[in-house]
């Protein structure tokens, strides 16, 4: 039935879900503080966008992966720029 609808995954909605807030929270148009959690990466790369952020430190792996700024911050690094 999805197939037939041609809706995306849950795995493909709830990605673009945590971009989009992550583009609110850089744009300030939620009610979330960015200054020390959005940090604008120091040194650029032609591997990274012109938008990228630095992932915060973390000293545990499950941390790293399972909170919403790191693991979101990652995937919005590898965006392409726009």
């Amino acid at each position: 039935m999805i197939n037939d609808l041609q809706w995306p995954s849950l795995e493909e909605r709830r990605r673009n879900n945590t971009l989009t807030l992550l583009y609110k929270v850089a744009n300030e148009d939620v009610a979330i503080n960015k200054e020390k959690r959005l940090i604008p990466i120091q040194r650029r790369s032609r591997h990274l966008n012109n938008n990228a952020f630095t992932i915060p430190y973390s000293a545990t792996t499950y941390k790293q992966l399972q909170s919403f700024f790191p693991r979101t911050i990652k995937e919005w690094n590898s965006l392409p720029s726009f």
